[in-house]
């Protein structure tokens, strides 16, 4: 057994690991678990992570069309920001249509009367012009 210092104070006793059983595989990689390498190589990576990213897209755009117009209400002013508006807000209207937005406006509520109970109503209230 090696001897490894910690610090000025302290000493470890350290064995040496073995080479990684397969240089090239996942060995190499810094993981808490040692995976072996799968038998085939996985089909399509690329394709897998899109399809992943295309379907947390569309969750976020059928069950969050409030941040959508929420963000589209912060652009500057202008004729395209005009019909970006319009396009975020007719979205917001269809999904509303079909109650898609109800667990955000549950949520909101949830976390108004929350803020209303250790803050009182007038946290709500905008502060008085000078």
């Amino acid at each position: 057994m090696a001897t490894r210092r910690i610090d000025a104070d302290r000493e470890i006793e350290s064995g040496e690991r073995p080479p990684p059983a397969d240089p090239d595989g996942l060995a190499l990689t810094e993981s808490p678990v040692d995976l072996p390498d799968p038998p085939q190589p996985l089909p399509a990576p690329l394709r897998w992570t899109t399809e992943a990213i295309a379907a947390a897209a569309l969750v976020l755009a059928l069950f969050n069309a409030t941040a959508i117009r929420s963000w589209s209400y912060q652009l500057d002013s202008n004729d395209v920001t005009a019909r970006v508006v319009t396009a975020a807000e007719g979205w917001y209207a269809l999904t509303d249509l079909a109650g898609l937005n109800r667990p955000v406006v549950a949520t909101h509520a949830g976390w108004q009367s929350v803020k209303d109970l250790r803050f009182g109503q007038a946290a709500e209230q905008p502060p008085p012009p000078p």
